[in-house]
């Protein structure tokens, strides 16, 4: 029988960053000019004693894959497209196939950045967003997995803007979060005859980020992102 798909980006409906977009669309952050993304997690023997897991030929990828990727995701969405990336990364933490430490630098369409750095191996768990935009640096809480929840600190370049911030965030109503708030947009959707909160082309469009930077950490030089390319 026919179904519906929809991929998982939950962390996309975190209100914090919900209210980061509110504010974006209502004209007051500016143009985006950097975003910093830090995952300090931990994994140990226990999380690969699962057989799948830590294995390139039924996990696939490491930290960048299963871990990073949502952050990457809403670089994405809040900042624009990436254009190309450079990366390096290691395995440092267990002794597993996939890697669990990774950086990288990303170029967006528009030529502002982006940089990312996770580990699996830190003593101290924590997620960590910085979204600088001409008018106002947007940061997220540090909590480890719920990183889009508030509170946010939305902290504009001065006075006045502060106020065109404030008054903007007025207009924002908080919703349901994460997979809650997903999957109720998706029922939504389907009520309607809508498309899904996210489409395969919109994951699509993520994962070709993570496969530039896997590219890029091998060839070590910097590799184009290319939604389009066949895996």
């Amino acid at each position: 029988s026919a179904g519906r798909v929809m991929p998982v980006f939950q962390y996309r409906w975190g209100n914090g960053f919900q209210r980061l977009l509110h504010l974006r669309d209502a004209g007051v952050t500016g143009a985006h000019r950097l975003t910093t993304i830090e995952l300090a997690w931990n994994r140990g023997r226990d999380y690969y004693a699962t057989p799948w897991r830590g294995k390139r030929a039924t996990e696939l990828g490491g930290v960048l894959l299963t871990h990073t990727i949502h952050l990457v995701d809403l670089l994405r969405v809040a900042a624009g497209p990436v254009r190309r990336v450079s990366a390096a990364s290691a395995t440092l933490v267990n002794p597993v196939e996939t890697e669990d430490t990774a950086v990288a630098t990303l170029e967006l369409a528009d030529g502002s950045l982006a940089s990312l750095s996770a580990t699996l191996g830190a003593a101290v768990e924590r997620s960590r967003l910085t979204f600088t935009y001409e008018h106002l640096t947007a940061e997220g809480n540090p909590y480890p997995y719920l990183p889009t929840a508030e509170p946010w600190s939305m902290t504009a370049r001065d006075p006045d803007r502060q106020r065109e911030v404030d008054d903007a965030s007025e207009g924002f109503a908080a919703r349901r979060e994460h997979y809650d708030g997903q999957l109720a947009d998706f029922a939504d959707a389907i009520a309607r005859g809508d498309d899904p909160p996210v489409t395969l082309t919109d994951a699509r469009a993520t994962l070709a980020i993570v496969e530039a930077m896997y590219r890029a950490a091998a060839e070590q030089t910097v590799v184009d992102v290319e939604p389009d390319r066949d895996a």
